[in-house]
């Protein structure tokens, strides 16, 4: 019985913002004694007009396009507009890290379990969580803001992708 609706939602939600935090942990962000203050990465998106935390990273999406995949089924491909957003304290450090985390989703650390641009949604209700599908990355896109006039906002950069979920009905 396939996984739909809010629970659906929610699950691969939670397992993008877990990837992240684990994979930008095992890249070492972070560790005590680094160069930069502390990140801080809520586990909700954080409002840009409001005063952010330097070091803050977010993510947040703009919902889902559905799209009708196989005619004849109720088979959809769900698009999902993500945007991980990076307030730094500097420009290098706001480009370092808004890099890895845009090479983290298009699948280019091996080195730490992130060879593919996929997302494995883990079941989150189970006490000790199992893999239950996939969602493809695609189209991983970095950005910079530009003439912002908030202290916090001047190196604002985003990572945006597509997360593509294929799923039909809870009877699939």
């Amino acid at each position: 019985m396939a996984i739909v609706g809010g629970l659906r939602a929610r699950l691969i939600r939670d397992s993008l913002f877990h990837m992240v935090y684990d994979a930008l942990d095992d890249l070492g962000w972070f560790d005590v004694g680094r160069k930069h203050k502390t990140l801080s990465f809520p586990s909700v998106p954080v409002d840009p007009l409001v005063e952010v935390k330097f070091n803050t990273v977010s993510i947040g999406d703009l919902g889902t396009l559905a799209e009708n995949w196989e005619l004849g089924s109720n088979m959809s491909e769900f698009r999902w507009t993500i945007f991980v957003d990076v307030f730094a304290e500097s420009e290098m450090l706001g480009l370092h890290l808004s890099r890895d985390i845009a090479d983290l989703m298009s699948g280019r650390f091996p080195s730490i379990g992130r060879g593919r641009p996929t997302l494995t949604v883990l079941n989150y209700t189970q006490a000790t969580p199992s893999a239950i599908f996939t969602c493809e990355v695609e189209d991983v896109v970095t950005d910079r803001a530009q003439n912002f006039p908030n202290p916090w906002q001047k190196n604002w950069y985003s990572v945006s992708f597509d997360l593509l979920d294929y799923y039909g009905d809870e009877n699939d």
